[in-house]
């Protein structure tokens, strides 16, 4: 599934952590109705409660949109902020500019840097999903999430549970591996082998071998469709909506929060305590 490249343009400057768009209703007749049911309840208080209430008995089509903020929380860094931030720290692979880890140019010349980057980042290796990633997982359980968006090259979507036809990676994953030449398909299993065990550069098998970001799409929903950001702090346009809610501070915590306001917490501690690095869904 690919996104329009006009609904694309900005994402990285605008999405950090989680967002959240509603669709509750199923007729443009009640349409008005439900918006009513939020504006009123929300209006200029950002409540979790709030947001709770709509999710439990309107909203039945949430699409989430994620970006770094979500991993951060599992001590994945993200990539721009100074100081911690991914390209601030790369200097160990002596690299002519940092984003040329992401180079395919580069790779094609040095594809060391990016192995090594692998190796550390491999998701269920290092890494393992947190609770917001869990509490996606509850929302399609719980039989209201209508699909996952996101910027994240880890995986922990994945691992945390959301079936593939919920799952848009617009940057890519580590699900599945190319030939960068021929366009050869390889087994993840063996990839995921090679790349851990720092059996690289992977030789292509075949025998004949030779950004657009998307935070946009938050600015395309229509005005009165109620709109959540969960993030460390309010970006883009949030909040400049009526129908707007922005949850400020830590992502994990406010997920919680959102969870006890749910009811859900002990269907979310399930999920975490089940939760195994051992296998990786969908891997071939």
């Amino acid at each position: 599934m690919r996104l329009p490249v006009h609904t694309l343009r900005h994402a990285l400057k605008v999405y950090c952590g989680m967002f959240l768009r509603f669709s509750g209703w199923c007729t443009a007749r009640n349409h008005q109705q439900h918006y009513r049911c939020w504006s009123s309840s929300v209006g200029s208080k950002q409540s979790i409660e709030d947001v709770a209430t709509y999710i439990k008995h309107h909203a039945s089509n949430i699409l989430v949109m994620v970006g770094a903020g979500l991993s951060t929380a599992s001590g994945i860094p993200d990539f721009r902020s100074p100081g911690t931030g991914l390209y601030d720290n790369l200097q160990k692979y002596d690299l002519p500019y940092p984003e040329a880890i992401f180079d395919i140019q580069f790779f094609m010349m040095d594809p060391r840097p990016f192995f090594a980057l692998a190796q550390e980042l491999y998701p269920g290796v290092n890494y393992k999903p947190n609770a917001a990633h869990h509490f996606l997982k509850l929302l399609h359980d719980e039989g209201k999430l209508q699909m996952v968006y996101t910027q994240n090259i880890d995986g922990l979507e994945r691992l945390a549970g959301i079936p593939e036809e919920k799952l848009v990676e617009a940057h890519g994953s580590f699900a599945t591996a190319s030939c960068t030449l021929c366009g050869m398909r390889h087994e993840a299993a063996m990839v995921k082998q090679a790349i851990v065990e720092g059996n690289v550069p992977i030789m292509c098998e075949a025998a004949k071998c030779k950004v657009y970001p998307f935070a946009g799409i938050a600015d395309a929903m229509g005005r009165k469709t109620p709109r959540v950001l969960i993030n460390l702090n309010a970006v883009g346009s949030f909040g400049s909506r009526d129908s707007d809610v922005v949850l400020e501070g830590d992502i994990v915590e406010n997920v919680k929060k959102l969870t006890s306001a749910l009811g859900w917490e002990e269907k979310l501690n399930i999920l975490e305590e089940g939760y195994s690095t051992r296998t990786i869904p969908n891997e071939e």
